[in-house]
């Protein structure tokens, strides 16, 4: 165990490693983006969701259809109630209010 012998001998070093550590684990969580799903999804290109409902039952899937839009409809409501906001044409999110898109 190489890295036991090491924090053994020379213990200042794994202090101020870890002190780094939790200084600056703050700063590189503010940086991160808090929505990546869409430039995961689509390789950083924004583009529009497709969901698809397949099933036996036609009704069944309407009103599936209908239910997942309606929750998808209050999930853009509530973005843009809290500053951010959706192409119109694409529902792809845009710029929050203070950053740039």
């Amino acid at each position: 165990m190489w890295i036991v012998r090491l924090a053994l001998r020379r213990p200042y070093t794994f202090v101020v490693a870890a002190l780094v550590l939790l200084l600056l684990t703050p700063f590189v969580l503010l940086r991160m983006p808090t929505d990546i799903v869409s430039q995961t999804i689509n390789f950083g290109l924004p583009a529009p969701f497709d969901i698809q409902i397949v099933g036996r039952d036609q009704a069944q899937n309407r009103a599936v259809a209908r239910l997942r839009g309606q929750r998808f409809a209050a999930a853009v409501a509530l973005v843009k109630s809290l500053g951010g906001g959706f192409s119109s044409r694409t529902l792809t999110p845009t710029a929050w209010k203070g950053q740039k898109p």
